[in-house]
């Protein structure tokens, strides 16, 4: 699996926070959600928008040349502009649609650019006057721009570019000597940044009714920093550093700046607000509270934190507490974002233990203790690792839709795999029951398997015989990392084998199948095992064309068929929601495509009048090197789920038996395989009458 690229915020820096989102960082991004499709690997996705759809980057086409990209599931590739552009250019800015993106030139004079949906070409914003300018940041809508520029002076100027209106300066106020935008609210009517006076670094915020305000600061004429805009741009956090080089959080809102800080921290950095304005997450300092002591005094911590008007500033690791979450410890690092309704947030853990989600859920209610009086508000969310529960969501996803490719193959090759055993003359039938019973043991489940089969086959003309067949099949796995699966489904399966010429023949035939998947999922969270439940359709499509040889090599009583076989399975599995635990997750459709090749050999040896032994031995290869990627969303979250590596290659052997009883034929042969998408032993059990 590749490696987390990390939360990003998208638009990128504007505060709209109408979404979070994570995409696997991966070279390979083809065929499936949340990839891209190009013939180049060399792809660097640089920003997602807002609402987790739209993935924008580069494509690399030479050291020195590249194409600009937005990808979206909907509309998949699409290539900013016509023409390819140097290796400066640099897209960092998506609308929260996707519709509009915005970067910088950085070639010689670096020069801002902006293209939206349905343009030819890349929009060059210009400058203020001078020879350079910045893009910085993009509203939620795709209509403004903010950055920097120069202007005829040489000096730095904030400016605000309209699509349809051109770029403005938004002023330097006496006594400053420069200011650049680096936050915009989601319709572009404010704007967030910083400037410079004698005191050093301000952070001011700015709208064509007031003008630039100077934010302030938290006393001692220190500098100020800004680092987060909620969406309508009402408040805005940073921090503060006064003379003595500390830095306290600061939330402005209503016209004045107010210090976060709580005792017991050190330093405090606000870095992220909700879309109210009400939540506020960032990173804070504060010594070890068990009093361990460094060879420089006192052992500092690191932690994340939240905080709201009613709780003041406490540790991400105390919010979850205070919603009844065990934590042994306290596990956070930093607090790098928040959602829109401020109740997810995340960050890296400590350590480098990768990175965390917490979430609570305020709505769920609360339940009576057994303690008379007492009220207990049950835990509905908590902490998970993303990286581990991302390797849940693809273990689940990879077991759902190959169950899908397994059963197919198992059907067509198992319970329907020995079409010389069914051959008709013109105007004979037959019908049969069979019965497949075994035991799957993969890489991420294992548990018993089972189909029934029934088929009725004619002899419609002189070396031609069509059969159709049709049954159910039932699977119950363990999943390694926690939890089970149960699937039930039926299928239908026409099929025709004609004679070719000599003794070879051609089988070709179809399967249509749906079920249902019940799901019960297992995680970590936290430190303890935790379950949630989903229940999807699924439905699978496929066919085969088989060449066998029959009797091709003879050995007295012994005769031996060899045959190639072709299928392709194309399995689906529809999205669904799960419900429980404390992280139930959103899992979007998977389609994924399954073409197998196998080649193998069938004998026959022939005791008596009424017993025949039975043997097979096949190779078998499958074309795709990775099972199909998707996504999942927690906690309001999107994250990528990558495909799993598939087992190509497997070998399959067979013994058993054929008695020509009671008017009819029985058959049985035991069947095993190396790992792969088969079964790993199984036991073909048959019945067959013919009339």
């Amino acid at each position: 699996m590749a490696n987390i690229l990390g939360f990003t915020r998208s638009p990128s820096g504007i505060g709209a926070s109408t979404g979070y989102s994570s995409y696997q960082d991966s070279n390979q991004l083809s065929a499936g959600p949340n990839t891209i499709t190009t013939p180049s690997n060399d792809l660097d996705a640089t920003a997602i928008s807002g609402d987790g759809s739209t993935v924008v980057g580069h494509e690399l086409i030479n050291p020195e040349t590249r194409r600009l990209f937005v990808w979206s599931q909907a509309d998949g590739l699409t290539y900013v502009g016509t023409d390819t552009v140097g290796y400066t250019f640099d897209l960092r800015h998506v609308s929260d649609d996707g519709s509009a993106v915005a970067g910088t030139n950085y070639y010689n004079n670096p020069t801002a650019f902006y293209w939206h949906k349905g343009d030819t070409t890349i929009t060059n914003l210009g400058t203020l006057g001078g020879t350079q300018s910045y893009a910085n940041a993009l509203s939620g809508d795709g209509s403004t721009v903010v950055g920097y520029s120069y202007n005829a002076d040489e000096v730095q100027q904030a400016f605000v570019w309209i699509r349809g209106g051109g770029m403005v300066g938004i002023g330097v106020p006496d006594a400053q000597t420069a200011s650049f935008a680096t936050h915009v609210s989601f319709d572009g009517s404010v704007v967030g940044g910083g400037l410079f006076n004698e005191l050093g670094l301000r952070a001011f915020r700015w709208t064509v009714q007031t003008g630039l305000t100077d934010l302030g600061d938290l006393g001692g004429g220190g500098q100020t920093t800004l680092q987060a805009m909620n969406r309508d741009g009402s408040v805005l956090v940073g921090y503060s550093t006064g003379a003595s080089g500390g830095a306290r959080a600061f939330r402005w809102a209503n016209g004045a700046i107010g210090d976060l800080q709580a005792p017991g921290f050190i330093n405090s950095f606000a870095l992220g607000v909700s879309d109210d304005g009400a939540v506020v997450i960032g990173n804070a300092s504060m010594p070890d509270p068990s009093g361990a002591q460094g060879p420089e005094g006192p052992v500092i911590l690191y932690r994340g934190f939240r905080w709201t008007n009613e709780s003041g500033m406490i540790t991400v690791d105390q919010w979850l507490r205070d919603n009844g979450v065990t934590l042994a410890q306290d596990i956070t690092g930093d607090a790098a974002a928040v959602s829109a309704d401020g109740e997810t947030v995340f960050g890296r853990l400590a350590n480098g233990g990768g990175y965390y989600i917490a979430h609570v859920d305020p709505d769920a209610a609360g339940v009576i203790d057994p303690v008379p009086g007492s009220v207990v508000k049950p835990v509905a969310g908590g902490v998970i690792n993303v990286s581990n529960y991302v390797a849940s969501a693809a273990q689940t996803n990879s077991v759902a839709i190959g169950l899908q490719t397994s059963t197919a193959s198992t059907v067509m090759f198992g319970a329907q795999g020995s079409p010389m055993r069914n051959l008709l003359d013109v105007g004979r039938r037959s019908v049969w029951g069979t019965v497949d019973t075994g035991y799957d043991s993969g890489t991420k489940s294992e548990g018993a398997v089972a189909l029934g089969d029934f088929g009725f086959g004619y002899g419609l003309m002189d070396g031609v015989t069509v059969r159709l067949q049709g049954g159910t099949t039932h699977t119950d796995q363990d999943l390694y990392d926690g939890g089970d699966f149960q699937a039930l489904g039926w299928y239908v399966a026409p099929e025709v084998t004609a004679n070719l010429v000599g003794d070879l023949y051609l089988t070709a035939g179809g399967l249509y199948g749906r079920g249902k998947l019940d799901i019960n999922r297992g995680y970590l969270n936290g430190t303890a095992l935790d379950y949630s439940k989903g229940e999807t359709d699924t439905e699978m499509l496929s066919g085969k064309v088989r060449v066998d040889w029959l009797n091709a090599l003879t050995l007295g009583d012994a005769a031996f068929t060899p045959y190639l076989a072709l299928s392709r399975t194309l399995a689906k599995t529809d999205a669904y929601r799960e419900t429980g635990g404390g992280f139930p997750a959103s899992h979007n459709a998977v389609s994924e495509n399954a073409t197998i090749a196998r080649l193998g050999v069938d004998g026959v040896y022939k005791l008596n009048d009424t017993v025949s032994l039975l043997a097979r031995a096949e190779a078998a290869y499958r074309f795709e090197e990775q099972s199909t990627g998707t996504s999942t969303e927690v906690a309001g979250v999107q994250l990528a789920v990558a495909g799993q590596d598939i087992k190509q290659f497997w070998l399959r052997g067979g013994v058993g038996t054929e008695l020509a009883i009671g008017g009819g034929v029985a058959s049985f042969m035991l069947n095993a395989t190396t790992e792969s998408d088969d079964p790993d032993v199984w036991l073909r059990s048959g019945w067959k009458v013919d009339f």
